[in-house]
């Protein structure tokens, strides 16, 4: 075996001898035999992982190579709350072994090199696997140090995901800043040999798209003599090279700086680039300064407008270009010298708006990096770009083209089950700063006692107009506080914004304040030394177990023979004609509670730019005199979405008309209702009326 082949490769070659190990044909008392010793599970299940290895490597040529997995006891997902796999206790490798449950079957990478040298492999080479053995799509080698920001280039997978409260791809620059990051991977693979002069792979970092359907799964491997090499996994990936080297050209052509690729046997290679990536280069501007920041995006924009003719211009998708350079993106980028140079095209669609492109500019560089969103608001820089009013637009046009290509739909399945879920995340951190029962009344009972007592909201930003957009119309809120007395005077949503202090001439049993900042630690220290106790913490990301009067006359607690108990459909029934009422005679044939919410006038305006022909109060009185309408309620107008939806109503079921069909923000949104247990069913629309139709004939009898 040449010194120079990736791992990867090493494991595929077919000229040597190889043995997949099992322990039964270890024990057959194999010598000497074997080129490679591929293990294809963590040695840590074996009830002895030493004798395990020495029984390896004596199967070994004196040259020979072994090649197993090891998960690590220090990973950092431990220290961010996973669940030991073994044990099932949180935290479990981190537990001293004298006080654990039961043996640990984890190891640290000293454990692990101690095994080793037990077992005669005198030499040995780790590699550092996230997001962890069980799905590994990057390894480093532990003489290599990660130069990209790899917290925007993978998801984390956890055994036990709801026990989760830090998010782990937030540390990872740090970790590798501090040199913490080799010792705190997740997961090993470790490659040895019993020859300390044997050759081991000069593979310094390998990144796999297996999880990308066959044309696009790739091996990318930076090797230590300067050289990426881009392998296909699959014989249908060789065309795609071809359109890589096409593509480089076509971006030279046109001015853009890339990283020439070259024809290699197994696809294609390219210069080691020592340099910062486009994504790093952005966020230490950011960090710096945000005019610096935005230069660089600017310089950043114009590239990607740069990178092919203008077709037309749209009224709506704006400027269409020629080749759609999908994947120019800060992270398929290095920054050097002051210019942006690009590798990695791979994908160009026809006829392609710029601005879903430069949508993608923005939401891969956030990616990963929430706390960027605190210097300079994701808003603010589609605002800057024009991209502000279609925003829904481009994602949807990404995720048709992200959906697919990482198979999105079938593994959707697997990803529920390994990733966590932010909101419950953020619930999990709250829960470790105060004591079980305090936790439960300021952050699970948020809307305890709302019923029976006034309620002051604390804040006057975008947390607290979320919360009286939303429930504003339903709870009794007497007053805004906020300790920023500019604002005192002023109203919110028509409610007074005052200073706390006017609660100390209100009797304590009163009222009840609900925060709506989100740092909220100030503000709780505030109210108790203010002696004030009955208090909660809203925040806009969570969803909350439903406590307000969202069903009435307790029909909620009454479960009937239908599908579903509590159901949704949101609509403006406008001109309400038979298909309006078709619809929700279907949608209350699915459940036991059906709950309607009505856009309102205003949201009618701002969306769909058209004038109502009736107006809400009426709209609202027709949907509620409906007999298969349990309630009417009036659609919040910022925050009219279906997770929005159901973070107020917590129905079992969402309704939709049929024009959502294949629509992939549908999908998602599908996805991530059932996520919780809730679901998204599509309807038929009645084909022969609408109200469409119907404006459509009044105006032309008008005429």
């Amino acid at each position: 075996m040449e010194s120079n082949e990736g791992i990867l490769s090493l494991i595929g070659k077919r000229s040597c001898e190889a043995v997949a190990v099992s322990g039964e044909r270890l024990k057959e008392g194999i010598h000497d035999v074997f080129d490679y010793v591929v293990c294809m599970s963590p040695p840590e299940k074996e009830e002895d992982p030493a004798a395990f290895l020495r029984q390896c490597a004596a199967c070994l040529k004196p040259s020979g190579t072994i090649l197993f997995p090891m998960n690590n006891r220090l990973g950092i997902r431990y220290f961010c709350g996973d669940r030991d796999p073994y044990s099932k206790d949180v935290c479990g490798g981190l537990i001293v072994r004298e006080n654990a449950s039961e043996k640990c079957r984890l190891y640290s990478k000293a454990e692990i090199t101690h095994m080793l040298l037990r077992a005669g492999l005198k030499s040995h080479k780790f590699y550092s696997v996230l997001p962890g053995i069980d799905h590994p799509t990057h390894l480093f080698a532990h003489d290599y140090r990660p130069a990209e920001d790899i917290a925007n280039r993978l998801y984390p997978a956890y055994f036990s995901p709801d026990t989760v409260f830090l998010e782990e791809e937030q540390l990872y620059r740090d970790l590798i800043d501090n040199d913490l990051f080799h010792s705190m991977a997740n997961g090993f693979l470790i490659e040895a040999a019993r020859d300390k002069d044997a050759p081991l792979s000069d593979a310094l970092q390998i990144t796999s798209s297996m999880d990308r359907n066959p044309d696009n799964a790739f091996f990318t491997i930076i090797h230590n003599d300067g050289t990426v090499t881009k392998e296909n996994v699959y014989p249908e990936g060789e065309l795609r090279f071809k359109q890589i080297l096409k593509y480089a050209e076509d971006l030279k052509d046109h001015g853009i700086d890339v990283v020439e690729p070259t024809v290699i046997p197994k696809g294609i290679s390219m210069p080691y680039v020592e340099a910062p990536t486009g994504q790093l280069a952005l966020k230490e501007a950011l960090l710096r300064d945000k005019e610096e920041f935005y230069r660089l995006m600017d310089a950043f924009r114009d590239c990607v407008l740069k990178s092919s003719e203008t077709e037309t211009d749209d009224v709506k998708l704006g400027p269409i270009a020629k080749h759609g350079y999908v994947d120019m993106v800060p992270l398929n980028s290095f920054y050097i010298d002051g210019r942006f140079v690009f590798f990695d095209q791979e994908f160009c669609i026809e006829h392609y708006p710029f601005n879903a492109i430069l949508s993608r500019m923005i939401a891969t560089f956030f990616f990963g990096n929430e706390n960027l969103k605190s210097i300079v608001p994701m808003d603010e820089v589609y605002s800057r770009y024009g991209l502000l009013e279609n925003r829904e637009l481009w994602l949807k046009m990404e995720w048709e083209f992200l959906s697919p290509l990482r198979n999105e739909e079938a593994l959707r399945e697997y990803h529920q089950k390994v990733r966590r879920k932010d909101d419950l995340t953020l619930r999990n951190r709250e829960r470790m700063n105060f004591p079980a029962d305090k936790y439960i009344s300021v952050f699970s009972e948020v809307f305890a006692g709302s019923g029976t007592k006034d309620i002051y909201v604390f804040g006057s930003g975008k947390y607290a107009e979320k919360f009286m957009d939303w429930y504003g119309p339903v709870l009794p809120v007497k007053g805004i506080l906020d300790n920023d007395q500019d604002k005192w005077g002023k109203t919110l949503y028509g409610v007074q914004i005052m200073s706390p202090d006017a609660l100390k001439s209100l009797p304590k049993d009163s009222y009840k304040v609900i925060i709506c900042i989100k740092k909220y630690m100030p503000i709780i220290r505030q109210l108790d030394q203010m002696s004030i106790s009955d208090y909660s913490v809203y925040d806009g990301r969570t969803v909350y177990p439903r406590k307000l009067d969202t069903v009435a006359n307790g029909t909620e607690d009454e479960t009937g023979d239908k599908p579903y108990h509590i159901g949704y459909i949101s609509g403006t029934f406008d001109l309400f004609h038979k298909g309006h009422l078709n619809l929700l005679k279907r949608a209350k044939e699915q459940c036991d509670y059906l709950i309607v919410g009505v856009v309102s006038d205003e949201g009618v305006r701002k969306f769909k730019h058209v004038e109502p022909f009736i107006p809400f109060e009426e709209r609202m009185e027709i949907v509620e005199s409906c007999r298969y309408v349990d309630r009417a309620v009036q659609i919040p107008l910022e925050h009219r979405d279906i997770r929005s939806a159901y973070a107020l109503y917590h129905f079992d079921c969402q309704f939709c008309g049929s024009d959502y069909y294949n629509d992939p923000v549908f999908m998602r949104d599908r996805e991530w209702l059932r996520s919780r247990g809730s679901d998204l069913m599509i309807l038929p629309y009645t084909e022969s009326t609408s109200s469409t139709k119907i404006k459509r004939l009044i105006e032309q009898k008008l005429c």
